[in-house]
């Protein structure tokens, strides 16, 4: 609940800093983040539900990322075990990574040792 409260804050501060920017004029009793009012706590829930949602979708981008992690270091492996040469190695990886790429998986950080 302190994360979702601290979650609401903020949605709240920035909600009433930028309302001007809009031509809105926010109600005068809320303009006061009271996390025990009906309005202090509707945000509260709402920003938790949302925060729930985002970290379920942030652990599926980490899953996703470390199977492809360990498909990288597969792929590494089998380009050193399988070729004679640190050329013939480069050739299996670059071919290994286009077939990668064609089927729509592409770097998820900027990291090109991944």
């Amino acid at each position: 609940m302190a994360e979702s409260e601290q979650l609401a804050r903020k949605f709240h501060d920035t909600y009433e800093r930028l309302a001007p920017d809009f031509g809105y004029e926010t109600r005068d009793d809320t303009k006061s983040f009271e996390p025990n009012s009906p309005n202090g706590r509707l945000m509260i829930a709402v920003c938790g539900e949302v925060a729930r949602e985002i970290e379920a979708k942030l652990a599926d981008v980490e899953e996703e990322n470390k199977r492809l992690r360990t498909l990288a270091q597969k792929v590494r492996a089998f380009m050193w075990n399988e070729a004679e040469d640190f050329d013939e190695a480069q050739r299996k990886g670059r071919a290994v990574f286009a077939a990668l790429k064609e089927a729509g998986y592409g770097p998820t950080t900027g990291d090109s040792n991944e």
